[in-house]
């Protein structure tokens, strides 16, 4: 019978080989196999997949993602071992994420506003904030999106953006920037000089 570690090291070579990412998944994972040497068990339980779960005891935000984890391997060793036990989805509370803050056109101008008031006030700056936020605005994308965005991911003429790195992987989509001159009316004015 396979070690719990080399059924490992296959279950994350067959789902890497599928094209999941599973970076977070594998530290995880490898984590919950040291906690079963630890406890010198060689078949999954229940009992042990939730004792795993929920630790570190003040964070039961992660609790369901990492018995989620366990969940997707126990399935691959049962496989190899019959006596591992899959533990049931719904045993522990589901996550309740906050609801989204959606900001009112006063706030939003404020906030711009603010950032135009960064210093220095010949700097970059605020600039930057400022026309990043307002493309958060007017498009919705998320910060690693735009922190990824390329000169010639934008073409001001059309008003596309095009988003080639998403937090769902490498696509490319494009938005219509429809609102972007009424949104930032400065945006298409030559730089003028500023310190860095």
């Amino acid at each position: 019978m396979a070690t719990l570690r080399s059924a490992l090291k296959q279950y994350l070579s067959m789902r890497q080989g599928l094209g999941y990412k599973y970076q977070h998944q594998t530290r995880r994972l490898a984590d919950f196999v040291s906690f079963m040497e630890s406890h010198k068990a060689t078949t999954i339980t229940t009992k042990l997949a939730l004792a795993w779960a929920t630790l570190p005891a003040d964070r039961h935000a992660s609790w369901t993602l990492r018995l989620t984890d366990v969940r997707g391997f126990a399935r691959h060793v049962a496989n190899l071992n019959p006596k591992t036990e899959i533990p049931p989805a719904g045993i522990l509370p589901s996550l309740k994420r906050a609801r989204p803050y959606i900001y009112s056109d006063m706030e939003i101008s404020a906030l711009l506003a603010a950032a135009l008031a960064l210093p220095p006030a010949d700097g970059l700056r605020r600039w930057t904030y400022h026309h990043l936020f307002g493309l958060f605005v007017v498009t919705g994308i998320r910060l690693s999106e735009a922190i990824g965005l390329q000169n010639s991911d934008v073409d001001l003429d059309d008003g596309l953006l095009t988003v080639r790195r998403s937090k769902f992987g490498n696509y490319a989509a494009s938005l219509t920037m429809f609102d972007l001159n009424k949104a930032m009316p400065n945006s298409r004015r030559e730089p003028k000089e500023c310190s860095a």
